[in-house]
């Protein structure tokens, strides 16, 4: 009998862990977001967050216009800036295909004016380029930063019943995100 009580026990709190490990993005106020909401002809507007209240979200777009107020049921996608990141591995890799291709054509070409096969000028010029090309695609890659974005799930709407001070039940509807 305590085995199986046990294998109950662990099979109702396995999966209370497993919810409670689940972490969704916070915005908080001040965050820059990215927000969708075509109802209101909004494809990927870049913001400032301000406030949530009342079904409703504040933010200031980037072009410096009034803060607009979107209600929460016409956004279809929010997303939350992580900051910025460079990509010095990505332009290194891009800097050597194409200085391995630009040597490879150039040393081809190249190869009667030193002596050599065009193979063997074409690997030389390869090699050289590419290597040059590396260095210049990792400083390009290094100077280039994109905005990292992580999407923030919009759950469902949840409704509840709340007690008022008057003594009658309240209505709620909340949208968590």
């Amino acid at each position: 009998m305590r085995v199986v009580a046990s294998v109950l026990s662990l099979s109702v709190l396995v999966p209370l862990v497993s919810l409670s490990a689940q972490v969704h993005p916070t915005v908080e106020p001040g965050a820059r977001v990215r927000v969708t909401a075509p109802d209101q002809s909004m494809e990927e507007l870049i913001g400032t967050f301000l406030t949530l209240s009342d079904g409703s979200m504040q933010f200031a777009s980037v072009s410096g216009d009034e803060p607009r107020t979107i209600s929460l049921s016409s956004i279809t996608r929010l997303d939350v800036s992580r900051g910025r990141k460079s990509h010095p591995w990505r332009g290194a890799g891009v800097g050597f295909l194409a200085g391995a291709l630009a040597g490879a054509i150039i040393g081809s070409g190249s190869g009667a004016d030193w002596d050599l096969p065009a193979e063997h000028a074409a690997l030389l010029g390869a090699g050289f380029l590419g290597l040059v090309g590396t260095v210049v695609g990792a400083v390009a890659g290094l100077s280039i930063k994109t905005e990292r974005w992580e999407e923030v799930p919009l759950d469902q709407p949840r409704v509840s019943l709340a007690p008022q001070r008057d003594g009658r039940l309240g209505f709620g509807l909340a949208v968590m995100f």
